[in-house]
Parts: structure tokens; C-alpha cells; sequence
């Protein structure tokens, strides 16, 4: 979707890709309810086991551990490979830490990497881990993403500001005040992210004001990606670049 030459091979990303996940979507809520009636009394945490215990056989099953394992493994890999690029690239770039990148890369991956064994330990519920992911990824990421896209553009300190308020925002949220009043901390962290984005960018200057990808960016081609990814601080690194710039 991020490398769309125009509009409508973006529209067509978004369909295929929402019709392949509803169909994945619907088709794991299946395999839920079909275990719930054959074992209603049974832990959600426990369903994929018990569906791998119940209804294959034994020489399969371990093909299916196998398969399951290298999914998880390759999924991590990916994510922290991507955070080390992205941390390195857009985030120490404009602070000015250009020093032994590769470095920086590796150090980023560790501790990610370590904290998240650590998260994965104390929690002993999947969706709770699912919904921290959810907490911390929709207002950081999410707001200064859609915002992009749909033409508004604005300096990468404002960006980079709003994601580490939205982070401090959820954080202080979900320890304090979510134990007393049940609401997730992903809605103050959306609403956060959104505010702060827009006021910081009146405050702290604007950048050449804001412009819609579809009449700018995403009709005429190849050629105009340049300007459209330029206006996303955080997400372009050297791979969109090189296909960009090539």
C-alpha cells in the first residue's frame, strides 16, 4: 500500500487485503466456536492446544509445532529487523546520532528483544499481550500514518513529539487510572495522538500546509511517490528510498 504508484492500486491494496483477512479472520473465529462446543469449560489460553491435541494425528502434529514455531520466528525477525531500521533512520537521524548506525541497529534489537521476552513471561494471556501491542501501536502509529496519507503534512519533530506523548499518555493511563476505571488506555491515546499532532503543527510551524495524495501524490505515477513519501518522517527509510530514487 506505502509503495502505490497511484490511487487506484491503492484502493485495490486495501480491498484484497481486507477481503484476505476477513477470510482469515472468520475462518479462526470458526475453529473458536467448533472447540468451544466440544469443550465449552475449556481455557481460551489452551484452545490451539487442545485443536492440535484432538483433531490431528500424531504425525502431523509436529509438522503443525514446526510450522507454528517458524511462523512465530520469522514474524519476530521481521519486526525487529524493521524497528532497528526505523529507530536508526528516523528517529537517532534527526536527532543527530549518526554514529556506528549499525551498532545503534543491534543495540535496539537486544533490548526490544529482551524486553519482549519479559512481557511475554509476566503476561499468561494472549489477548492481553494482543491489546498492549494495540495500546502502543494505534495512537503512535496509527495517527501520523492516516494523517499522511490522507495529505496532511507537517515537520518531523511535531510527528516524533506526538508519538513519544501518546506513549507517555498510555503508559501513565494504563497504570494509574485504567485499574479504576476499566477503559482501555488506547482511547486516550488515540485522542492524544490526534490533538497533539495538530496542535503542535499550528504551534510549532507548518509544512507548506496540507494537500490531498489524490491530487498531488497518487495520480500521476511513479514520479510523484517522491514528494507523497517525503511527507512521511517516520515510516521512509533506505529501501523505500532506493525504490523510489531508482
Amino acid at each position: 500500500m506505502l509503495i502505490a504508484s497511484n490511487a487506484h492500486q491503492a484502493k485495490l491494496s486495501f480491498s484484497v487485503a481486507a477481503f484476505i483477512c476477513l477470510i482469515i479472520y472468520c475462518m479462526s473465529s470458526l475453529i473458536g466456536f467448533v472447540i468451544l462446543s466440544y469443550e465449552p469449560k475449556l481455557n481460551s489460553n489452551q484452545v490451539m492446544f487442545y485443536a492440535i491435541d484432538s483433531f490431528s494425528i500424531p504425525f502431523i502434529r509436529a509438522f503443525i509445532s514446526i510450522g507454528i514455531i517458524a511462523m512465530v520466528m520469522s514474524t519476530i525477525d521481521s519486526w525487529l529487523n524493521t524497528g532497528a531500521i526505523i529507530f536508526t533512520n528516523d528517529l537517532c537521524k534527526p536527532l543527530g546520532i549518526n554514529k556506528n548506525p549499525l551498532i545503534i541497529s543491534r543495540f535496539f534489537s537486544i533490548v526490544i528483544g529482551t524486553c519482549s521476552i519479559f512481557l511475554a513471561i509476566s503476561i499468561d494471556n494472549l489477548m492481553s499481550i494482543v491489546l498492549i501491542g494495540a495500546n502502543f501501536y494505534m495512537p503512535i502509529v496509527t495517527v501520523p500514518l492516516m494523517a499522511c496519507l490522507f495529505g496532511f503534512k507537517t515537520r518531523e519533530k511535531v510527528v516524533i513529539i506526538t508519538m513519544f506523548l501518546s506513549a507517555i499518555v498510555v503508559l501513565l493511563w494504563r497504570f494509574y487510572i485504567q485499574p479504576n476505571t476499566n477503559i482501555d488506555s488506547v482511547i486516550p491515546g488515540f485522542f492524544t495522538s490526534s490533538i497533539t499532532l495538530f496542535i503542535l503543527h499550528y504551534f510549532l510551524g507548518k509544512n507548506n500546509g496540507s494537500s490531498t495524495p489524490s491530487d498531488n501524490t497518487l495520480n500521476n505515477g511513479h514520479s510523484d511517490n517522491i514528494s507523497y513519501y517525503n511527507h512521511l518522517p517516520i515510516i521512509k527509510s533506505d529501501l523505500i528510498n532506493s525504490y523510489l530514487y531508482n
